[in-house]
């Protein structure tokens, strides 16, 4: 049996182990979301985060450095009561 044979007959046993592997992960993710059990992830830290949050009016900035001013935790809360993605850090979007 060449290499190629071997590798060929391993090939459909390996995408089973990665699916079985995957599946295991992928339903001990779900369960962790829906009991609210991720760290920093937790409905009562995102709903607080969200819910004082108050919008901002982009009419009253001219630039992105305008913008800046206002602070990183104030645009991340505005962002996260859009529910819109928010990270790193607020000049890193530019470069």
């Amino acid at each position: 049996m060449s290499v190629v044979d071997k590798v060929s007959a391993f090939f459909p046993k390996l995408i089973v182990l990665l699916i079985n592997e995957y599946s295991a992960y992928l339903q001990d993710f779900e369960t962790k979301w829906s009991e609210g059990k991720l760290p920093g992830w937790t409905r009562e830290n995102r709903s607080k985060e969200t819910s004082q949050a108050e919008p901002i009016d982009l009419s009253n900035y001219n630039s992105a450095e305008e913008l800046e001013s206002i602070g990183m935790d104030r645009l991340k809360s505005a962002l996260l009561s859009l529910n819109m993605k928010c990270g790193g850090y607020v000049f890193s979007a530019w470069l």
